[in-house]
């Protein structure tokens, strides 16, 4: 029982807690707090604009295609999304696979091209190794601010069915 709990007392303090929330939590709560108040909030409005621009344009984002083209070590994904009159800047697509194999889930974020069909269609793409079959990852849109913390400050998700 001694050696069981010095081997887990470490692990399961209410030291170790402190420090591990100070650390992941705290300090970057507080740091994020100095950057939205500085230069009379400039940020913290910009924040507010954000959330304001998706909460308008959210229910109007969809998929219109997506193309998987598979090789021999890769899968190639061509992905078209309508934004409507979203900011392309205001949201992120990504690919999500779930985890696998005691590792963490893949977030792979697509790169942004061209704009088809005026400015509300527009072309995202990406390459995931072929380690895991195509069929494992789901595109997504998720929003992006580089100054919010995500899911915490705007949890909506778009996926493709």
């Amino acid at each position: 029982m001694r050696e069981s709990m010095a081997q887990l007392t470490p692990t399961f303090s209410a030291t170790r807690c402190v420090l591990e929330y100070t650390e992941k939590f705290y300090l970057p709560l507080a740091s994020a707090y100095l950057r939205r108040a500085n230069d009379n909030g400039k940020c913290a409005q910009s924040l507010i604009d954000w959330k304001r621009h998706l909460a308008d344009h959210w229910s109007r984002l969809r998929f219109c295609a997506v193309n998987i083209e598979s090789t021999g070590d890769h899968h190639h994904f061509d992905i078209q999304v309508h934004l409507d009159e979203m900011d392309p800047d205001a949201i992120q697509v990504e690919l999500y696979a779930d985890a696998a194999n005691g590792e963490e889930p893949i977030r792979q974020v697509m790169v942004r091209g061209e704009s088809l069909v005026g400015q509300s269609v527009i072309r995202y793409s990406a390459s995931v190794p072929a380690t895991r079959p195509a069929e494992e990852f789901t595109p997504r849109i998720v929003p992006f601010h580089p100054e919010a913390f995500i899911p915490l400050e705007a949890p909506d998700i778009l996926w493709y069915r």
